[in-house]
């Protein structure tokens, strides 16, 4: 489904099909240094088009939460380590910690 005109306009987003992204190519970006354009491809949503500025926020927003799950269970792991002696070679650690860190690795 399509962004209607008077929706588009009231979320602030642009909205072109494809057919005119394709001859007003120029026009577009220009478009995007003001907001996101959506792109729509025979009257269903394809694209979301962003400038560099706003994919960069973007990333950076989404990297946040993950970054900090990463630090908090690295201090975790070095308050465990330094009051106890642990045995890394433990299968159970290992199982631990690969459960906990898998879904935070960086992409």
């Amino acid at each position: 489904m399509t962004c209607s005109h008077d929706l588009c306009y009231l979320l602030g987003m642009n909205s072109v099909n494809a057919s005119y992204f394709k001859t007003h190519f120029g026009e577009v970006l220009s478009r995007v240094r003001r907001g996101p354009v959506r792109v729509s491809r025979r009257g269903h949503d394809a694209t979301v088009l962003l400038s560099e500025k706003e994919y960069q926020d973007l990333k950076s927003r989404a990297m946040k939460p993950a970054s900090r799950q990463i630090d908090a269970l690295n201090r975790l792991k070095n308050l465990a380590e330094s009051e106890v002696n642990l045995d890394h070679n433990d299968d159970r650690l290992q199982a631990i910690k690969e459960k906990h860190t898998q879904h935070y690795r960086s992409p």
